[in-house]
């Protein structure tokens, strides 16, 4: 491919939620292989509430966090599961922060192009002017799988959507945005591309789980179930008991803020190389989160997902699995353990051909890029 210049990566990474830091590094990574200059862009500040009281104050005290800690994430000290997350940062991703309001008009000249993606960047709470690149005009502006997440936009969330009728190029991750994203921006000429996960190779994900710092508590306590739940449902405990049978169970909460009701061994410090290495280890996953899914079917890990949310919920981002489980096939579904050989081959198969449609799909949408 020919020399692409400098891209910017818009995506969410640096917090605790380890799918998105992961994403966000393979997405990186896969540019990267196809010999394109790409660097994650984080934005420290809302766009949209620019000179106001609040947002100054916010941001100072980020700048004074930052020269206490000396972290360039200051919102990762503080504790160890932070310092893990910010180890996986610093030796997976190249980042520029952009944490001042002087800096958002005159950054955009230092890229050639602007990618958004993945994750749910274009969810109707989390959408703005920064997500769909009203910064850039000018530039060449991509979109990469990016996902909404919801099962629909309300009405008065359309007029944020608009920007993204004027970009070079489309993908989205589940065919659901697609339909309703062709809707919102009279566009007909979405793709629907593979989760940035998807980008890399079972050996990729090893590779980073050998990097993981591990307690013995963890470590040396034998066959484990490896629980990782982002939301909290009454039924949960019930379903781990029935599949864990007597076995160790290893938690982590997506949640900080929420009691654990698990039980089993609590490990709260793993960082983005310890949730993989969980992963890559454990028996079976029992989760309610997208990636974790995806990633077990990517190491051939036996897995149940438990939803998230209710069939009734406004707000439901099941869609993103229900899309999965759909293109897949092979008996996957909510709340059934999978474990079948021919399901982990199906999957193999469905990503494979994903894969190489998603990075034609890069290419082509990097193509003269000046």
């Amino acid at each position: 491919m020919k020399d692409t210049g400098k891209t910017g990566i818009v995506s969410w990474f640096g917090a605790d939620n380890y799918g998105s830091n992961i994403q966000a590094a393979a997405l990186q990574k896969a540019l990267k292989r196809l010999g394109c200059d790409a660097v994650n862009i984080s934005m420290e500040f809302s766009p949209e509430k620019a000179g106001s009281f609040a947002n100054a104050l916010y941001l100072l005290a980020g700048r004074l966090r930052k020269r206490v800690n000396g972290s360039v994430f200051s919102a990762l000290s503080g504790s160890i599961r932070k310092a893990n997350t910010t180890r996986f940062i610093q030796q997976e991703t190249e980042y520029q922060i952009i944490d001042r309001h002087s800096q958002y008009p005159a950054f955009a000249s230092r890229y050639t192009a602007f990618i958004t993606g993945s994750d749910q960047l274009w969810n109707p709470d989390y959408i703005n002017s920064f997500t769909t690149l009203c910064f850039a005009a000018g530039k060449k502006r991509i979109s990469y799988a990016t996902s909404i997440g919801t099962a629909s936009i309300p009405e008065d969330k359309l007029p944020l959507y608009a920007p993204i009728a004027e970009y070079d190029a489309v993908s989205v991750r589940e065919h659901s945005a697609k339909e309703m994203l062709e809707a919102a921006t009279g566009r007909n000429d979405i793709s629907v591309t593979a989760d940035p996960t998807i980008l890399l190779s079972r050996e990729d994900y090893l590779s980073m789980a050998e990097k993981a710092v591990l307690p013995e508590a963890v470590k040396g306590q034998g066959p484990f179930v490896f629980c990782y739940f982002v939301g909290q449902r009454p039924e949960y405990a019930a379903r781990v008991a029935e599949i864990a049978a007597g076995r160790n169970v290893v938690c982590v909460s997506g949640d900080l803020s929420r009691p654990a009701d698990i039980g089993g061994i609590r490990f709260e410090e793993a960082g983005p190389y310890e949730w993989l290495w969980l992963i890559a280890h454990t028996e079976c996953v029992v989760t309610d989160s997208f990636h974790a899914a995806v990633l077990s079917l990517i190491m051939h890990t036996p897995f149940c997902v438990l939803k998230r949310f209710s069939d009734s919920d406004v707000k439901s981002q099941n869609s993103r699995l229900t899309n999965l489980f759909e293109s897949i096939g092979g008996g996957l579904q909510f709340g059934t353990l999978i474990s079948e050989q021919g399901a982990f081959c199906k999957a193999q198969e469905y990503f494979s051909t994903l894969k190489e449609s998603s990075i034609r799909y890069l290419q082509e949408s990097l193509k003269n890029t000046d």
